[in-house]
């Protein structure tokens, strides 16, 4: 189930750039050198300091992955592998960022579906030398789940400033700024508190419970390592060409209530959380907008939304008292 939901993303990522593709065109040959007037025969509006951003975006992102490749080799993973893998990281990303963007999702957890488990249905452990071994347990630490991805929130917060009509070259590099500082003081912090507290005595939930996951799947290789998942792949791609069904069942029918995007969703275990409310909200959107019209439903949106704000403030004052008391509170979104 989970290969479909990684078939689902992918589909979702490969529409999304089918469909900026003019774009994206764009942006590159501008890029590359080519005048900005091309850019305008495509119905683009390019002006000198967007054609600045795409160089940069373009250089920042071949400089990563060169050094993403590397730092993959040095552990011991092949550098073509490494940059496979980090290349599929950037698509969940993107996958994610949309999902968001699109739908809204409360969660997009996708736990233990991220780049190793594609990419180990065409390599299995059993080729592998120790040290490549130890390079995807080095991984897991970033690809365990994606609860806390970093696209959608810059996504936001980019969406977030045009809104407020904030000057976008600040706001950006704001954005990034804060993106690597928070990076390292987040590093820095679980270490930190790891070592001076104990992960078995001390660090409790996640911290103990997943510290040590990605070695134990490194020793089960080890013991008995398996083979190329076939089946995996294969469910990929059933899951790829539902996705694309949805999609085109979608864009030629207004009628038709199913979206790729919710089976994307469906795979994770987090989704099986939070079904009923989704349900019930679904529901009453309906209801409201059949029998009362939009003027009703606009009216009733901030009432809605004064749920979930409400429901965040209870649960953030838990968890501020834990910190203040130094004792597990009620943990809300279980």
């Amino acid at each position: 189930m989970l290969e479909q939901g990684i078939g689902a993303y992918l589909a979702v990522v490969a529409f999304a750039l089918w469909a900026a593709r003019r774009h994206l065109r764009v942006a590159w040959t501008v890029a590359m050198g080519a005048p900005i007037a091309e850019g305008r025969s495509e119905a683009e509006a390019v002006t000198e300091a967007e054609v600045q951003e795409y160089r940069l975006a373009f250089f920042t992102l071949a400089a990563g992955l060169v050094f993403c490749a590397w730092f993959a080799s040095s552990l011991g993973m092949p550098a073509v592998l490494g940059l496979f893998y980090v290349l599929l990281y950037l698509v969940l990303q993107m996958a994610i960022a949309k999902v968001r963007a699109e739908a809204g999702a409360p969660t997009h957890g996708f736990h233990l579906a991220g780049p190793d488990r594609i990419l180990l249905c065409f390599l299995g452990p059993r080729s592998m030398s120790v040290r490549q071994m130890a390079a995807w347990g080095l991984f897991w630490g970033f690809n365990r789940s994606y609860t806390g991805v970093p696209s959608p929130h810059q996504l936001e917060g980019m969406k977030m400033g045009q809104v407020v009509g904030a000057p976008r070259r600040p706001w950006l590099v704001a954005e990034a700024l804060a993106t690597v500082l928070g990076v390292f003081a987040a590093i820095w912090a679980l270490l930190h508190l790891c070592y001076r507290h104990g992960v078995e005595h001390h660090m409790l939930g996640p911290v103990q419970g997943m510290s040590g996951q990605g070695w134990a799947m490194v020793n089960t290789w080890m013991s008995n390592p398996p083979g190329a998942n076939w089946g995996g792949l294969a469910g990929i791609a059933v899951g790829f060409a539902f996705s694309a069904f949805l999609m085109a069942m979608r864009f030629r029918f207004v009628w038709w209530p199913f979206h790729p995007i919710g089976y994307a969703l469906a795979p994770d275990w987090t989704v099986g959380t939070i079904w009923l409310p989704l349900l019930i909200g679904q529901v009453a959107k309906s209801v409201i907008m059949r029998y009362a019209g939009v003027k009703t439903y606009r009216r009733v949106v901030p009432f809605a939304l004064g749920l979930i704000l409400g429901e965040f403030v209870v649960g953030g004052f838990w968890e501020v008292l834990a910190l203040f008391l130094d004792q597990p509170q009620y943990a809300f979104w279980q």
